[in-house]
């Protein structure tokens, strides 16, 4: 995807063909070596590719005309190596994933956890490469933006974000609400801040405004786990397994979606950022909620 400088209003759906376009030809750059076969297998899968998407809805929310190619494709090359190790028999033990066997089912457990290593290793060369994209459109200050996409995603990736998360998640025994709570901040949160701030970051945003931001990605990302607790309730209440919707019901779970997606668009407005996309991505979250529900 080219300089974002769209002659007619995106949909959701346009943009999500644009971003596999570029995908499909960012994996046939893997190679042909047992490692990128393994990747390539990994990114290939389906899904919905929500939060590569948020990083171009913000960028087009500012509207600069950046290219964030580089830095959409970091947050998916992050997620799908998370992907890869959540479904590890050692951690959440799930055979499928994206529609087709989970990586490990495939490949060998040992390979599957070679591939996230990769991927995440992925994901910092194109942090690398997304700030000499910005560079050519900002200079020098680009460097600063840099570090600051790279502090982000150090953050939410390690000690203080998805893979404490994890660790957290595994270790529960019994289930409070707050224990819930910051579980999705450190699981869930963690990778829709990291797809906000690349967004915001290499798309031309003010950094002195990030905090803001960051607020909208934690209402979001809460949102988006009370809907999937939602979705997996029964699946969960046979497994034992962490829910919202089991912890407080799920009329209650419907209430806080709205209310957190309340909040999303209330910062998003006040950002300048609330654009038809996100408009889109808000009404498709309460529909979900309903329907789950």
């Amino acid at each position: 995807m080219q300089k974002m400088q769209p002659l007619e209003p995106l949909s959701l759906s346009k943009l999500r063909e644009g971003f596999n376009e570029d995908l499909s030809r960012y994996i046939q750059r893997l190679g042909k070596e047992p490692l990128g076969e393994i990747c390539r297998y990994s990114l290939e899968g389906g899904g919905k590719r929500l939060r590569p998407l948020l990083v171009f809805i913000i960028a087009l929310g500012i509207d600069r005309g950046f290219d964030v190619t580089k830095a959409a494709l970091a947050v998916e090359c992050f997620h799908t190596a998370s992907l890869i190790v959540d479904d590890l028999p050692c951690m959440d033990n799930d055979n499928f994933r994206r529609g087709k066997k989970s990586c490990h089912k495939v490949f060998g457990e040992k390979k599957a956890l070679l591939a996230s290593y990769a991927l995440m290793s992925e994901a910092y060369a194109k942090i690398y490469e997304s700030t000499a994209v910005l560079h050519r459109e900002i200079g020098d200050r680009a460097h600063f933006i840099g570090m600051q996409a790279l502090r982000i995603a150090a953050q939410n990736a390690g000690l203080a974000g998805a893979t404490s998360g994890q660790l957290m998640d595994l270790s529960q025994k019994s289930w409070s609400f707050p224990t819930l709570l910051e579980v999705a901040r450190r699981k869930t949160v963690s990778l829709f801040e990291i797809a906000f701030g690349f967004g915001y970051l290499f798309g031309g945003g003010d950094w002195r405004r990030w905090k803001q931001l960051q607020s909208c990605a934690y209402h979001f990302g809460l949102s988006f786990q009370a809907i999937d607790d939602l979705d997996d309730c029964e699946k969960d209440r046979k497994r034992g397994g962490a829910n919202m919707a089991i912890c407080i019901g799920m009329a209650k779970t419907v209430e806080f979606i709205s209310t957190h997606v309340d909040l999303f668009a209330k910062g998003m407005r006040n950002l300048g950022l609330y654009t038809p996309l996100v408009q889109d991505l808000e009404e498709s979250v309460r529909q979900s909620a309903s329907r789950s529900f």
